[in-house]
């Protein structure tokens, strides 16, 4: 079965289905790789031969059921998150062992200067851009010898 797009039929026809698409309807033969006739009714008064960029496959409808709220299956059992790795907190007690890079970060109002950290203990992939407010509050001593 297909649906034929409703940008094939001009304005004004069939106006009720147009905006979704007209069908569906029993394709009967292939003219060419382009092309298929399909089984149209009579009354919609256009040619049944259309081009393949026209036509669209047809899905069928999905069934609700009569009581969506009854469960079918058995209820889900809630599970204990798994725990987030270290890598995932930044408590204020962890030291920074060396500030990597630092950047300017516009805004319309004003100016930020941000710094790439390496975190003491940690991996690169750990690597953090933080605030000078927030730099100053782990390690006043690197913000001093920063510019």
């Amino acid at each position: 079965m297909i649906r034929v797009r409703p940008e094939r039929f001009p304005p004004g026809t069939l106006r009720k289905l147009h905006a979704k698409g007209i069908g569906p309807f029993r394709i009967i033969t292939k003219i060419s790789p382009n092309a298929y006739t399909l089984e149209l009714p009579d009354d919609y008064g256009v040619s049944n031969t259309f081009n393949i960029s026209d036509l669209v496959a047809y899905k069928e409808p999905v069934e609700i059921p009569s009581e969506p709220f009854e469960p079918e299956s058995p209820p889900l059992v809630s599970e204990p998150l798994p725990e987030c790795p270290q890598a995932c907190f930044k408590k204020a007690s962890e030291q920074i062992e060396k500030i990597i890079d630092d950047k300017i970060t516009n805004t319309r109002n004003k100016q930020y200067r941000k710094y790439l950290v390496h975190w003491k203990d940690r991996l690169n992939e750990d690597d953090t851009w933080i605030s000078r407010e927030e730099l100053h509050r782990l390690n006043l001593e690197h913000l001093k010898t920063t510019r």
